[in-house]
């Protein structure tokens, strides 16, 4: 705070021709104790007198206080100009989360499956994405998923085929099997 300002703006208050935003200052200026009583040392010494700022003008004075109202307007536009960044950054935060969500929760990856078939006469050895194995006889198709989701196993058989896994839930065209033995 500045003594220059302050005794500027009491003269004012004091002299009935402070603006709003001068009273303002004023008020906060008083919030300091060194400010206040330099405040009640002017009300005591004008009390009734009539303060005439024309004969007092000081050029020095006059730049001061412009320098400070000109200090405290770019303070001002850089707390609105901040405001509004820190806003602008909160929505784009925002939209770029709910972008994220929308395409990994609501719209999950489709799976993509592997499809084998032995041809007649031949068998196949095949290597499940959990390293399980599965042995096809002649003319069988194994349908599985690329890549296995959480703890299902899920495939599907047409014929047959020799498993060696730990348990595996079978689609086939007759029925669907819940196997936990190791082989079968």
């Amino acid at each position: 705070m500045k003594d220059e300002v302050f005794y500027e703006i009491a003269l004012r208050y004091l002299n009935n021709t402070a603006s709003e935003e001068e009273k303002y200052l004023l008020e906060h200026y008083l919030l300091n104790d060194e400010y206040s009583k330099k405040y009640n040392i002017l009300l005591d010494t004008f009390q009734g007198k009539s303060i005439n700022f024309e004969d007092e003008f000081s050029l020095e004075r006059g730049l001061k206080m412009l320098r400070y109202k000109i200090e405290q307007s770019e303070k001002r536009k850089l707390i609105k100009f901040s405001k509004s960044w820190a806003v602008a950054a909160t929505i784009v935060t925002l939209l770029g989360l709910g972008i994220l969500l929308k395409s990994t929760i609501f719209n999950p990856q489709e799976i993509q499956y592997i499809s084998v078939t032995s041809r007649t006469g031949e068998r196949i050895n095949i290597v499940l994405p959990d390293s399980s194995l599965v042995f096809l006889n002649s003319g069988a198709t194994l349908k599985y998923p690329k890549q296995f989701v959480d703890d299902k196993r899920n495939v599907e058989l047409k014929g047959e085929g020799f498993f060696k896994l730990k348990g595996i839930l079978i689609n086939h065209l007759l029925c669907n099997l819940e196997i936990s033995k190791q082989q079968f």
